[in-house]
């Protein structure tokens, strides 16, 4: 199979979502206005990072013999990258509770007595505003209509199904051939035994599928 790696492309794809909440918590301290940031910080960690990028990536850890090796270790170093930032976004809010970890996990290496007194999240300077990778796109688009079908039919999101069927038929053929490349890593995400490309019924956010 052709297993899509999500962070072949890491680079691009989490420095252009943390660019919002490293540019917001410092802004919502220059007004005084902690909350601004606050809630910025928690809308990507809920959901870019523990719904959608936790998602993604946790099969390569759960089935490791799955995935060539550049693709777990791209996760791994994915994950650490972004424990790191989250960390650092945390730390003015919750202390305690990030200099823990900070201190088993990133300190041996970085040599910073403290989180605290560790240099301030920045994004990369060489990701533009808005910046979208297609693939990784096209993953959380399905992956949101998986959910919203499995709601609809009390189906829990937990529980494995025994197949994913996929339509593609009325999809561009760059997009067809995009979806079908990520077979793994849709199946994956999908949480099925299976995945099939033949009629389906409910419409995703991605054209055609």
């Amino acid at each position: 199979s052709s297993f899509f790696d999500p962070f072949r492309d890491h680079s691009v794809f989490l420095p252009s979502r943390t660019r919002r909440s490293c540019d917001r918590v410092p802004g919502g301290f220059e007004v005084y206005n902690f909350a601004v940031g606050r809630e910025a910080l928690d809308r990507f960690f809920w959901i870019t990072y523990c719904d959608n990028f936790l998602e993604i990536i946790k099969d390569r850890f759960w089935n490791p013999e799955d995935y060539p090796d550049s693709a777990r270790l791209s996760a791994q170093a994915s994950l650490y990258e972004a424990c790191r930032t989250i960390l650092g976004l945390y730390a003015p809010f919750i202390p305690f509770v990030t200099e823990a970890p900070y201190q088993r996990i990133y300190q041996p290496y970085e040599g910073h007595v403290s989180l605290h007194v560790s240099q301030w999240p920045t994004p990369r300077e060489d990701i533009p505003e808005g910046t979208v990778v297609g693939e990784m796109e096209i993953v959380l688009g399905v992956l949101r209509s998986v959910r919203a079908v499995r709601t609809s039919m009390n189906v829990s999101q937990t529980r494995k199904v025994k197949a994913l069927i996929l339509d593609t038929s009325g999809a561009s053929p760059e997009i067809k051939q995009q979806v079908e490349s990520m077979a793994g890593s849709l199946k994956a995400v999908g949480r099925c035994e299976e995945l099939r490309f033949d009629s389906a019924e409910n419409e995703s956010e991605i054209e055609g599928v």
